[in-house]
């Protein structure tokens, strides 16, 4: 975790390839470090390819849960409709995952559907959220904001998102350092 946080992704690459950890980890394990990898570095093709190489693997429910939500995320930013609702449905067919369900349907219809209806509740509820959580809230409500064509929210809720994003990397880098003490 520490070497991906720092951006040496093709370390993590190669560990995740490693005939250690081919031993001693999973292909879920091994193929969730790659595709977060992938992820971080906007690799879209690559992506791709790892999202359907997990078709051919076993997940658990949580696996499943943990991995339609991470791909439903990314494809959301990059306005790739079919993708995103291949997840959403994919997320639909989950047992229970209540919140992410709802969560799934708000931002396709803001995303998708230009939806402004959802704005005051997802304010009140970011609001309430710890700063590691407010970064997805704070993506709709930017599209919230885009959609209505007013661009000094969007932006202002943008830069919101980053300062939110950073929190949540350096809360997650110190908890990480309190660990390895």
């Amino acid at each position: 975790m520490e070497l991906m946080m720092e951006g040496k992704y093709s370390e993590v690459e190669e560990l995740a390839d490693s005939k250690e950890m081919m031993r001693s980890f999973p292909p879920y394990n091994r193929l969730y470090l790659k595709l977060n990898c992938a992820m971080m570095q906007q690799k879209n093709k690559e992506t791709e390819a790892l999202l359907k190489e997990f078709e051919t693997i076993r997940m658990n429910d949580s696996q499943r849960t943990a991995l339609y939500s991470m791909a439903f995320q990314y494809y959301l930013p990059l306005e790739e409709q079919s993708l995103c609702a291949d997840y959403k449905i994919k997320i639909d067919g989950l047992k229970g995952s209540e919140k992410l369900k709802k969560y799934a349907d708000r931002a396709y219809d803001v995303v998708y559907k230009k939806d402004t209806s959802h704005l005051e509740e997802l304010k009140a509820e970011t609001a309430a959220l710890p700063i590691e959580q407010r970064g997805s809230n704070d993506y709709l409500i930017a599209q919230i904001y885009k959609n209505l064509g007013d661009q000094d929210n969007q932006q202002a809720w943008m830069m919101q998102m980053q300062k939110d994003l950073a929190a949540a990397v350096d809360s997650s880098r110190n908890q990480s350092q309190q660990q390895n003490q």
